[in-house]
């Protein structure tokens, strides 16, 4: 068991709680279209801003059994803070009725590419928010009574806000050092909130089925016409068949345009990981550790841990290697109680 040591936290402060900036993004698309974008939070009154709103309801989706103790405690804290949401954690027996049939082959494709398809299968057909399994929610700190007015009521009031202000087609985070081309942001797909039937998702969704063959890979030139992959995918082009859901996207903002609210992940769900340089062992010191002054170093309402952090953090939780007032410490106690 963990001793109780100093923290490297990032120490919150009233910058940190306001609101990350968003980026509004739209275009009509096709070849000689030139998106639009715009900072802030001001209405849209656009005769094309939607009338359908985001439904409540939170979807995951894990293949296997049991599940990752890591997993587990970032549904007990989804579940902790999400009280007005439904959460669903689906698997590939438990697929709600009313979704399109399932591909020839999809059994046997990785879990990525199966998650990858579900991921837009349920938002096409459902709408809502998703969320990989291996997200982790907090409260955000209260810090003075200025920064009190701006605390959001769950980590996902900021979707709320959006939803109400712009009516988008998503709400999503980009990822701005994957950034090389500022016209078309490179979306992040682990974390995507939209209506249901948004023509955005739909045109995404049926350009990503399009692309995928029986074995789970993708042929993104079947579909990528005047556009190299290197272009399309930018900072994610060193691993195509990975990031192809990526690449669907992309081709959408580019042939059928949409209107989208995009927050930079380095700046909200990347913030904790990426002041840490992504060292997986100052991360899980963060969240495996006792602070010495027993305050929660939580900057953002929203850290999402990939595959580099959540692994090794998922080894310090399976030997017992944690704190347990510690952040994960506490929910893996909890949800293995």
């Amino acid at each position: 068991m963990r001793t109780t040591v100093p923290d490297d936290a990032v120490r919150p402060s009233v910058a940190m709680v306001d609101p990350p900036p968003v980026l509004h993004w739209s275009s009509k698309g096709g070849a000689h279209a030139t998106p639009e974008t715009r900072e802030g939070r001001t209405p849209c009154r656009s005769p094309e801003c939607g009338s359908t709103a985001i439904p409540r309801v939170v979807w995951t989706y894990w293949n296997g059994t049991p599940l990752p103790r890591i997993v587990d405690a970032c549904l007990l804290s989804w579940r902790r803070h999400l009280t007005g949401y439904r959460v669903r954690l689906l698997g590939p027996d438990s697929l709600p009725s009313g979704l399109p049939p399932l591909p020839r082959g999809f059994a046997l494709w990785a879990p990525q590419v199966q998650s990858d398809w579900v991921r837009l299968a349920v938002l096409t057909t459902f709408g809502g928010v998703w969320m990989d399994a291996t997200t982790l929610l907090s409260s955000l700190p209260h810090t003075s009574a200025s920064a009190d007015d701006k605390m959001p009521s769950s980590p996902l009031s900021f979707v709320e806000a959006l939803d109400t202000l712009d009516r988008p087609d998503l709400v999503g985070y980009f990822n701005s050092e994957r950034t090389y081309d500022t016209a078309y942001p490179m979306l992040e797909n682990w974390f995507l909130a939209a209506p249901a039937r948004s023509v955005f998702m739909m045109h995404w969704f049926h350009t990503f089925s399009a692309m995928l063959m029986p074995d789970g890979r993708s042929d993104i030139d079947h579909v990528v016409k005047g556009v190299t992959i290197p272009a399309l995918l930018q900072g994610f082009s060193h691993a195509p068949q990975y990031f192809a859901c990526h690449a669907a996207a992309q081709w959408v903002m580019r042939q059928h345009g949409g209107r989208l609210a995009l927050i930079p992940a380095e700046l909200d769900a990347f913030l904790e990981p990426h002041s840490r340089g992504w060292d997986s062992e100052r991360v899980c010191n963060w969240l495996c550790d006792a602070s010495a002054d027993g305050k929660r170093p939580s900057a953002r309402p929203l850290t999402k841990l990939i595959s580099l952090l959540w692994r090794p953090l998922e080894e310090r939780l399976q030997r017992g290697d944690f704190h347990r007032e510690s952040i994960l410490g506490e929910l893996g106690s909890a949800s293995h109680a």
